[in-house]
């Protein structure tokens, strides 16, 4: 396992430096040798997402909560990704379901790791939405980003800069 170990871990050094090739064909190699590592299908369910290739991220992150069912992350980026293509009432039940898994363990509720994670998904979304000068829904999303990581000041200078393109500018 030493050897799988090494290419997880390669791939997922390819993942934090943004090298989507590299970091994709790793765990492509890692998955053949591990088929039920949850995580492997997460950052691919990622990659897929940062590509654009929006029904294989549909897939894995699919496959993510077929192998865990109670994967917070995975649950709340396929509801995002339904949500997006309009498959709504899909997306809202498995957000629901993804709440209701974080009300059972009520330890996670107001766990500061998990904050974290649920906000720096809205913040992607925010980055997304800001990208294509949605801007209500950009503020929207960054919003809840920093309600959930008020110590990310990154996000309230990102609040600034909406405001700024709305034109709300102090003189």
């Amino acid at each position: 396992m030493q050897n799988a170990d090494l290419i997880f871990n390669k791939a997922k050094d390819a993942y934090e430096q943004s090298d989507l090739v590299n970091s994709s064909k790793l765990f492509e190699e890692y998955i053949n040798i591990n088929p039920n590592n949850a995580e492997a299908y997460f950052f691919m369910g990622n990659i897929f997402h940062m590509k654009g290739q929006i029904g294989k991220a549909i897939k894995g992150f699919k496959k993510v909560l077929e192998i865990e069912p109670h994967h917070t992350e995975a649950s709340i980026s396929l509801s995002v990704l339904l949500n997006d293509i309009g498959r709504y009432d899909e997306a809202k039940k498995i957000f629901e379901r993804a709440n209701s898994n974080l009300s059972i363990s009520k330890e996670g509720v107001n766990d500061p790791q998990i904050n974290r994670r649920f906000s720096l998904k809205h913040y992607e979304l925010a980055e997304m939405y800001f990208s294509y000068g949605r801007y209500e829904e950009s503020l929207f999303e960054y919003n809840k980003a920093s309600s959930l990581d008020t110590d990310n000041l990154e996000i309230r200078i990102k609040i600034a800069k909406v405001y700024a393109k709305k034109g709300y500018n102090s003189k």
